[in-house]
């Protein structure tokens, strides 16, 4: 049954005269309707606009901060795997080679014999042999690699100035930074072409007939001053190979194909096994950024229980009113959540745009130094979808359990004792 409020308390009765023409547009005859329950819970938004929109947007700071923090693990995580295997048939390849120094190197046979291995679909032998090369008038000795085209593909090597080797292309060679130093030269694209000519040490000396022109230059000074020589261009000549690039059919072959070289007493190098170290590193890194932002999260969620805890004391008459035009408990409780729920999704949504604008900014101006200084730009920031769309329905969870215990505690308020508070 209604229970009408004081008449003798001018007060309650302004109070209650204002909730029901708030209320006047509300069906409560079996229990609130979804429109209602949106019109009520924007209404809340509209009366104490100041409050909820900064408590809308402490949510806002804290799932904008896990963004940029989680975001900035994902994107190192892709900058390491990309700089480790720059071509995707790397991750499924491996370097084998003896271990032992009794072994010259893997000869003819043997690299036939690991071509057939189960489930090995591509071999790509190495061999390093030391020569002359001969340009400008300038000669200076470097390491002579000598490999089929297929080594850049599967090594993951890629150069930064020109192109790898290819087929068809007997005379062109990759050459490391380093070499250039020995011709006061500067890595450029002018430098592309150059002619020169070389000569091997093999058991006698061998001087390459044709000059040869440079294709691509590898730019890293770390690098021993090496050539990248197409095998072709030594027809016939017996070479001991230093190592050999195997490559597994799929990554889920890779660990067997390992295993069978291992018994076969080779050492393996396999850029997956340190793929999968790196990620294991920064997953860890990357859970304790979020940490942090998880606890600029929490004190927003603080702040929001203090709001949701205010608004129901200030709500009191106004949850007997409703109760009295036959609100049902849950409805009440529908309503407190549908609030809660409201500024979580909508402090979610700020959150990314925060998050999203922040990571653009602290790129841009990164980049902006490292072109400075002549470095390169970099993405630093990762921010997969699923990721993006599980913050949002983070923070809205997040919300409904905060707004839950000031829902309960306002289902449990009578028309009768609301009226006296």
């Amino acid at each position: 049954m209604p229970v009408p409020p004081p008449a003798d308390n001018p007060e309650l009765l302004k109070v209650s005269s204002r909730v029901r023409t708030r209320l006047s547009d509300v069906d409560f005859s079996h229990h609130l309707s979804m429109r209602g329950l949106f019109k009520l819970s924007f209404r809340a938004f509209k009366s104490r606009s100041l409050r909820t929109i900064l408590t809308t947007l402490g949510i806002g700071v804290g799932i904008g901060t896990v963004l940029f923090l989680v975001s900035l693990g994902f994107g190192l995580e892709r900058i390491l795997v990309e700089q480790i295997a720059k071509t995707e048939d790397s991750l499924y390849s491996m370097e084998a080679y003896f271990p032992s120094e009794e072994v010259f190197g893997i000869s003819e046979k043997e690299l036939k014999a690991v071509g057939e291995v189960p489930r090995v679909v591509e071999v790509s032998p190495i061999a390093d042999l030391s020569g002359e090369m001969l340009a400008q008038n300038t000669s200076g000795n470097v390491k002579v690699r000598v490999v089929e085209p297929s080594y850049f593909r599967l090594s993951g090597t890629v150069p930064e100035l020109g192109t790898p080797l290819v087929e068809g292309d007997p005379n062109g060679v990759v050459i490391t930074s380093a070499v250039l130093k020995f011709f006061n030269l500067e890595p450029s694209q002018k430098t592309l072409g150059i002619p020169f000519n070389l000569s091997v040490a093999l058991p006698q000396e061998f001087v390459l007939p044709q000059q040869l022109k440079i294709v691509g230059i590898i730019q890293d000074d770390a690098l021993d001053p090496t050539v990248i020589v197409p095998r072709g261009l030594l027809p016939g000549a017996t070479l001991q190979y230093r190592s050999v690039l195997v490559r597994a059919a799929a990554a889920d072959d890779v660990l067997t194909v390992r295993d069978t070289l291992l018994e076969r007493g080779f050492s393996i190098t396999a850029k997956l096994d340190l793929i999968n170290q790196v990620k294991k590193v920064l997953t860890i890194a990357t859970v304790i950024l979020g940490a942090f932002g998880v606890t600029a999260l929490t004190v927003s969620a603080i702040g929001m229980f203090n709001t949701m805890t205010i608004a129901l004391l200030e709500r009191t008459y106004e949850i007997g009113i409703m109760k009295s035009l036959g609100a049902t408990n849950g409805d009440i409780q529908r309503l407190f959540l549908m609030e809660a729920f409201l500024m979580g999704f909508l402090g979610g949504v700020m959150g990314l745009i925060i998050g999203i604008l922040g990571a653009d900014i602290f790129n841009l101006a990164l980049n902006l130094l490292a072109k400075s200084l002549e470095g390169k730009a970099v993405d630093l920031f990762d921010r997969p979808w699923w990721f993006i769309s599980g913050l949002v329905g983070f923070a809205s969870l997040v919300s409904l359990i905060t707004g839950y215990y000031p829902a309960r505690r306002a289902v449990k308020l009578s028309p009768r004792e609301a009226f006296k508070k």
